[in-house]
């Protein structure tokens, strides 16, 4: 995670949180077995002897018209450690996510760089 805004407002995010990775995985090869997705706290140079932390997972779909092109929005489902329930992808590149979504009431904006 490279920034995070909670209700507009800038929040600011250590080295360590900035380690955070949004990963969305298709681990089966299942047609009808759901994608997952995972937030991991990767604190490798905190100096702290932390291993990576599991902070969300979920089952995910994405939001398709009658042709299937993708519609901006990505929905959750048997989530783990939080409620999002919903995700907005505001801009996706190659190199760099950005996404709203509302957690604990507050209307959230993160942005994602592309790990190394």
């Amino acid at each position: 995670m490279c920034s995070r805004i909670e209700d507009g407002e800038q929040i600011e995010v250590s080295s360590c949180e900035d380690l955070n990775t949004l990963t969305f995985a298709n681990i089966s090869n299942e047609e009808d077995d759901p994608d997952s997705v995972f937030i991991l706290n990767r604190p490798f140079d905190c100096g702290n002897g932390v291993d990576s932390l599991l902070l969300y997972a979920a089952n995910y779909v994405v939001d398709q018209d009658a042709q299937g092109v993708f519609e901006n929005g990505v929905v959750f489902t048997d989530e783990v450690l939080s409620d999002i329930n919903r995700m907005e992808i505001t801009e996706l590149t190659s190199e760099y996510l950005s996404v709203e979504y509302v957690q604990d009431g507050k209307r959230v904006q993160e942005s994602y760089v592309q790990y190394p």
